[in-house]
């Protein structure tokens, strides 16, 4: 599933983000700082993909308050990457039913396959990360089940810890989904080659965890406006950094403006004609935390 838009409610009682992870930290910082760019592999409707295909904008977001689909959710994701001063290659995922509100695996997995393939023969610029902000969801349950014999060994504070032993056991385990293999192999390529995959953490209100963050991607978790963890995000010790999950659309002369800076990030020209109902209207999630994965 794609990680936006979820319910939001907010309070002060909600938990502060932990310290990141040095690891988690680490690999952010680097990709932040790097000059290189960020490829997303996303639905898009109003780019042109650097690779894959542009898909019609149905079942998307209304931006612009009429509720007729205006952008799809790799839209608005590119937007916020460019927005902290990263450049996007955008790889179009098609939806043959143009419903684009889940990314298929085999659709990640010859995504991320073409990429590798490109990027080795030169035909392609390094990117500075992969990000994919999809949640392959997992419950804690589940995963006790099928890696510890039922024992509750996984837990939201214990989760990170057993990475190792998760993945030791993944092919035995998962015998019968050949594209979890792929999924981990093509990962620990990625990371091989010093690509980090920078996913969503996932919005089920921490009552799963997202399998790409288990075997090597980069999970981000969502705030509030006023810096605590959103209650939709899934929060656990595989999640240490978090940024921005909510976007407020602002009507301006030109556009829709989605950072408040009064700058229009997407133009009239790119909506079905609503100018200014939607006004003030918020959008939350891990997907747009993770786009936010680079803001200052």
């Amino acid at each position: 599933m794609l990680s936006g838009c979820a319910g939001m409610q907010a309070g002060n009682d909600l938990p502060l983000p932990p310290e990141p992870a040095a690891a988690d930290s680490g690999i952010v910082e680097k990709a932040c700082r790097s000059g290189r760019p960020f490829a997303l592999v996303d639905f898009f409707a109003q780019r042109d993909p650097y690779l894959g295909h542009r898909s019609p904008a149905t079942n998307g977001h209304s931006i612009d308050g009429d509720d007729i689909s205006d952008v799809l959710h790799g839209d608005l994701l590119a937007k916020l990457i460019e927005l902290s001063g990263k450049t996007v290659l955008a790889y179009g995922i098609d939806d043959p039913e143009d419903k684009h509100n889940a990314i298929p695996i085999p659709k990640i997995l010859d995504a991320l396959s073409h990429m590798i393939e490109l990027i080795r023969a030169g035909a392609m610029p390094q990117p500075a990360a992969v990000v994919i902000a999809v949640e392959e969801r997992k419950s804690l349950a589940d995963l006790n089940a099928v890696f510890f014999e039922g024992r509750p060994e996984a837990t939201t504070d214990t989760i990170a810890g057993k990475k190792g032993e998760i993945a030791s056991k993944f092919k035995d385990v998962y015998h019968e989904r050949p594209d979890y293999h792929d999924l981990y192999r093509l990962i620990r390529e990625l990371k091989d080659m010093g690509i980090p995959l920078i996913t969503a953490a996932g919005n089920d209100h921490s009552r799963t965890v997202n399998l790409l963050g288990i075997i090597g991607g980069t999970t981000i978790g969502a705030l509030t406006p006023d810096g605590r963890i959103a209650p939709y995000s899934n929060r656990s010790s595989l999640t240490t950094i978090y940024r921005m999950g909510e976007i407020t659309l602002r009507t301006e002369k030109e556009g829709v403006d989605i950072n408040d800076d009064g700058e229009a990030d997407f133009p009239w020209s790119m909506t079905s004609g609503g100018k200014g109902a939607n006004n003030g209207a918020r959008r939350n999630g891990t997907s747009f935390a993770t786009g936010n994965v680079c803001a200052p």
